[in-house]
């Protein structure tokens, strides 16, 4: 299988010490099969990585682990700025040989080496920019803790095309 260079969106609503953050991303990441196991590796944020059987699980579990560093983010943060801080900063850690390995990615299916996938994924003509946005509703909510958080349902990556 080549390797598939993804961008992934993620919303979650994130509940910390005292605050209540809606937060929206923007990542890029590498999809590549090893040994029988798809595996799913982040350019932004880099340096992590998660498998499944198949893309889409691979995407699953990839986009839990996310956000339950997102969650974990909240509750070590004391207040929101902390939060959105430390959230960004995480989002935006590059892995350099990632970032070269999804050009090249992107590069093979702009010249038409089209992967043949057995997910509908919707192809992403133009680049999009890394993006990280986080609001504080805190004002929204009443007594906001991390126990509140619970994990969306997921939806499948889209190709960087």
């Amino acid at each position: 299988m080549q390797k598939l260079p993804l961008y992934f969106r993620i919303w979650q609503l994130v509940f910390g010490n005292g605050f209540v953050a809606s937060v929206e991303i923007v990542g890029r990441a590498t999809a590549a099969e090893d040994f029988g196991i798809l595996w799913i590796y982040g350019v932004n944020p880099g340096g992590i990585a998660q498998s499944g059987a198949d893309l889409a699980s691979a995407y699953s579990n990839f986009r839990r682990w996310f956000t339950e560093v997102l969650f974990d983010l909240a509750e070590m943060a004391g207040e929101f700025e902390e939060f959105r801080r430390t959230a960004e900063g995480f989002l935006r850690a590059t892995d350099d040989d990632r970032v070269r390995e999804w050009r090249a990615a992107r590069q093979a299916i702009r010249e038409g080496n089209r992967p043949d996938l057995e997910v509908v994924m919707r192809i992403e003509p133009d680049d999009l920019d890394i993006e990280f946005t986080a609001e504080d509703l805190t004002e929204a909510m009443q007594s906001p803790s991390p126990e509140l958080n619970r994990l969306p349902d997921l939806t499948p990556a889209e190709l960087a095309a």
